[in-house]
C-alpha cells in the first residue's frame, strides 16, 4: 500500500510494518517501553536513545542519529524496578532514518549477540511481569 508523498519533503513515506501487510517476522515477545534509557558505545564513543519496545533477543532504539546497519556496539541500560544494571553486545540490523513529522518514529533495531544468561534472565522476567 503507497501512501501519498510526505507534503514536507515530496518523498513517498516509509510504510509501516500494518501497512505493508508484512508477516511478523519476530520470534519473541516484544514490549513497548517510552522511558528507558539506553547508552551504547562503540570504539569510545558513547551515545543514547530510548527504547521503544524490547524483547530477549533485542530492542528498538529511538535516536534521529541512528548508527549504520551492521555496527556492533556495547548497550548498558537499567531495567524499570532493577537495580542492576542489563549489559550485551548488539549489532544494529535494521534502521529507520527521520520521515518527518507524521512518519514512524526514527532510530535503530538492535539484535543482542551473545548475551549474558543473566540479561536474558531479567529481560524475560521483565517481559512476563508486564505482560500479565
Amino acid at each position: 500500500m503507497d501512501r501519498p508523498p510526505s507534503s514536507e519533503t515530496g518523498k513517498p513515506r516509509i510504510p509501516t510494518p500494518t501497512e505493508t501487510k508484512e508477516p511478523e517476522r519476530r520470534r519473541e515477545l516484544r514490549i513497548p517501553m517510552r522511558v528507558l534509557r539506553v547508552e551504547a558505545e562503540r570504539e569510545g564513543e558513547v551515545f543514547f536513545g530510548y527504547a521503544a519496545n524490547l524483547s530477549v533477543t533485542g530492542l528498538f532504539i529511538q535516536t534521529t542519529n541512528p548508527k549504520p546497519v551492521g555496527t556492533q556496539v556495547h548497550v548498558a541500560f537499567t531495567l524499570p524496578k532493577a537495580k542492576e544494571k542489563i549489559t550485551s553486545k548488539a549489532e544494529i540490523v535494521w534502521v529507520q532514518e527521520y520521515a518527518g513529522k507524521d512518519g514512524p518514529s526514527p532510530g535503530m533495531g538492535l539484535r543482542f549477540l551473545e548475551p549474558p544468561d543473566s540479561t536474558l534472565a531479567a529481560i524475560r522476567k521483565f517481559i512476563e511481569g508486564t505482560s500479565e
